[in-house]
């Protein structure tokens, strides 16, 4: 194992702790897990520490599953007890949004069909485009 000679691993990712699993140390390199072979073939899904692994996770996961936890007994008490004024509130508040919405995109459909009439030419542009047709001058009396 190089220069560490305790298996002990002295990379910040283990605090120190002996973590030989993670490196191979060659020649005082390390190299990550995806150069490392350990054990005999076909051991590779052996992970002999798992029961920290998964102890460390659900540390990691209790104060958002509890959180997750209140939440639910909070909206179920408040189902029991309010459900239905906050069904009405919540049904006045969606149809207000909706109307709003759907004004913003009536307003919009007008703006977008203006833009669109003005990119067409105008009458007086198509007067001024049209092809000039000839016209014959009056006659004029001839005097004798």
């Amino acid at each position: 194992m190089g220069e560490n000679n305790q298996g002990s691993c002295s990379c910040p990712c283990h605090h120190g702790e002996d973590h030989f699993h993670h490196h191979h140390h060659h020649d005082g390199h390390h190299h990550h897990h995806a150069d490392e072979r350990r054990g005999p073939p076909d051991t590779a899904f052996l992970d002999l520490e798992i029961s920290s692994v998964l102890e460390s996770r659900a540390e990691s996961l209790v104060r958002s599953v509890a959180d997750e936890l209140l939440r639910e007994a909070i909206k179920e008490r408040l189902r029991e007890r309010m459900g239905a004024r906050l069904a009405e509130l919540g049904r006045v508040a969606a149809d207000r949004l909706a109307d709003d919405v759907e004004a913003n995109l009536e307003i919009e459909a007008r703006i977008a069909a203006r833009r669109e009439a003005r990119r067409s030419p105008t009458p007086a542009a198509q007067i001024a485009a049209a092809p000039v047709k000839a016209v014959k001058s009056p006659k004029r009396r001839s005097s004798r």
